[in-house]
């Protein structure tokens, strides 16, 4: 699979910009901060656990992909929101709302570890039986400013129990992963470069796009790959996981329509 590369745009006067490197990646080098640029990036997470399989014989017969497989053989995602079970996001618990301002500094933000909680991922999935385990959060250093350690968590990865454990063993880990990603009044605009950056790298490996726009809840997002990158008002956040199925198998692409996609809708509609 071609690999994913990140990148920001320009950014504006005054923005606050927050760059996170997923689970197990290397932050490449920040972009230059000029004298009348006041943007922060956060870059300095360092990786937050990740887990071997050991992955039982499975029993259970691998169903074949739901949207079909690109040329390499890869599945691919689902074309649009329209699989959601939109009863049982409707059905979930709420956490927020939570209030962010852009222009008030990463001490008005909340903990993204308080974006979602146990009984919200089960009523979202009922193949989600709970959070094993506490969320695992990270804060970032701002660069380009003062270089403090931001005061709450900008990402946090829930380790999750799920009905297929029993059944696989202790190697079946899911996960399900949420970070901001820029915060500020030019997130907009680096959300539509991205988005038109996976357009152009999906004419070639299809199975890294998949497009989720206005969804319910406000939010729009898309798949690049990896993960939802998602945009609410000014506010640029990631949302990704897997899940170990039924099949005995990493599965991220059922877990798109299953888990993101309603995480996704649920923060979008809680944050403002």
């Amino acid at each position: 699979m071609k690999d994913v590369k990140r990148g920001l745009s320009p950014v504006a006067i005054g923005a606050l910009v927050l760059v996170v490197v997923g689970c197990g990646a290397t932050a490449t080098t920040p972009p230059t901060v000029g004298p009348a640029d006041f943007s922060f990036a956060l870059m300095s997470f360092a990786p937050l656990p990740t887990f071997a399989l050991t992955t039982p014989a499975p029993t259970a017969t691998v169903a074949p992909p739901l949207w079909g497989v690109d040329s390499q053989g890869i599945p691919l995602p689902p074309p649009d929101a329209s699989g959601v079970d939109q009863s049982l996001v409707t059905a979930a618990p709420v956490v927020g709302p939570f209030k962010i301002d852009p222009k008030a500094g990463p001490s008005g933000w909340p903990d993204v570890c308080n974006l979602t909680s146990a009984a919200q991922l089960e009523a979202l999935d009922p193949s989600i039986t709970g959070v094993a385990g506490t969320p695992v959060g990270q804060k970032a250093k701002m660069l380009g400013g003062s270089g403090d350690m931001t005061p709450n968590n900008a990402e946090c990865k829930w380790t999750l129990a799920t009905k297929y454990d029993a059944a696989y063993g202790a190697g079946s880990v899911s996960y399900v992963d949420i970070s901001f990603w820029e915060i500020d009044s030019g997130a907009p605009q680096t959300y539509q470069q991205a988005l038109a950056d996976a357009q152009s790298t999906a004419k070639q490996y299809p199975a890294q796009f998949g497009s989720y726009q206005n969804l319910p809840g406000g939010a729009s997002c898309f798949y690049d790959g990896n993960e939802l990158q998602c945009l609410k008002g000014d506010v640029d956040f990631y949302v990704m996981g897997s899940k170990f199925s039924g099949a005995g198998m990493t599965d991220s692409v059922t877990w798109i329509q299953e888990i993101l996609l309603p995480l996704a809708e649920k923060v979008g509609s809680e944050i403002s």
